[in-house]
């Protein structure tokens, strides 16, 4: 049986550049990305924001080979199953911004809201409560240009678990929209 779940990044890929046309003349995207996992308890633990790549233009891939490990989630054995992961994934194209203090502020209001939660789940409810406050309040003040928060959950039915009978998840895909730009973050699921 696992003990811990990982979600783990394959590859990012600049589908538009932000800005427009006229800003995708003028320079390049340097893109960063952070975010948060909150385990089945309720724990909620941040990524610290690191650099994807400095230099994006369209159509531009950043690889991770192997594979780039976002986070890692206990999964503990005891209690109720299923068990429900959830990650939150916040992409900036940084300029001169604090997306650092910003996702700080992000991950409070989410530990707000999973504390209103039944435990051992349903953290989608808690990311959909969090997502207006991350456009409004977060995003608007930002002099980074911060993508609308992305989710995704992972719902582990029981302990003998496997997709397939492999540890590892099929590829997926998020979009992150925003700013006249697009990026697709491809990315699986690791059990171990």
């Amino acid at each position: 049986m696992a003990s811990n779940v990982s979600f783990r990044i394959h590859q990012v890929k600049c589908i538009d550049e932000t800005g427009g046309w006229l800003a995708e003349k003028a320079g390049n995207d340097e893109i960063w990305l952070s975010g948060f996992g909150i385990s089945p308890s309720g724990e909620t633990r941040k990524v610290e924001p690191f650099e994807v790549y400095a230099n994006f233009d369209d159509n531009d891939v950043k690889k991770y080979n192997p594979p780039r490990n976002f986070i890692s989630l206990p999964l503990p054995d005891s209690g109720v199953w299923p068990k429900s992961i959830g990650i939150g994934l916040l992409l900036a194209e940084k300029d001169w911004g604090d997306f650092g203090g910003k996702v700080d502020v992000i991950l409070e209001k989410v530990k707000g809201a999973v504390g209103s939660v039944p435990a051992g789940g349903g953290w989608q409810a808690a990311l959909v409560m969090v997502a207006p406050f991350v456009l409004n309040q977060v995003i608007g003040v930002a002099r980074d240009d911060i993508f609308p928060l992305q989710s995704v959950t992972l719902d582990v039915p029981n302990p003998q678990f496997l997709w397939g009978g492999q540890p590892t998840s099929p590829r997926a895909t998020v979009d992150f929209r925003g700013h006249d730009g697009i990026y697709r973050l491809e990315y699986d699921w690791s059990l171990s």
